[in-house]
């Protein structure tokens, strides 16, 4: 009788034991996928952020190039008259 209960209370223990260290797993996994999620999106948002200063950046010098073509026509047709 006594080995009956040492014997159940072995596999309860164990049961319990297998359970703790799966829910553990599961945690540390989801815990790495979502640590892996903020990390892709901070690199994505970086890239935006980057992307968005070289397009800035473009656009100024265009208008700096058109000003110039702007100026230089504006002489030109001065210097005509």
């Amino acid at each position: 009788m006594v080995t009956i209960l040492v014997t159940m209370l072995g596999f309860l223990v164990l049961l319990i034991a297998a359970v703790f260290f799966a829910v553990r797993a599961r945690a540390l996994a989801y815990d790495k996928h979502f640590r892996d999620q903020v990390r892709l999106q901070r690199r994505l948002e970086n890239r935006e952020a980057k992307l968005k200063i070289r397009a800035r950046k473009h656009r100024r010098n265009l208008a700096k190039k058109r000003l110039a073509r702007m100026k230089r026509a504006k002489a030109l047709a001065a210097r005509a008259k």
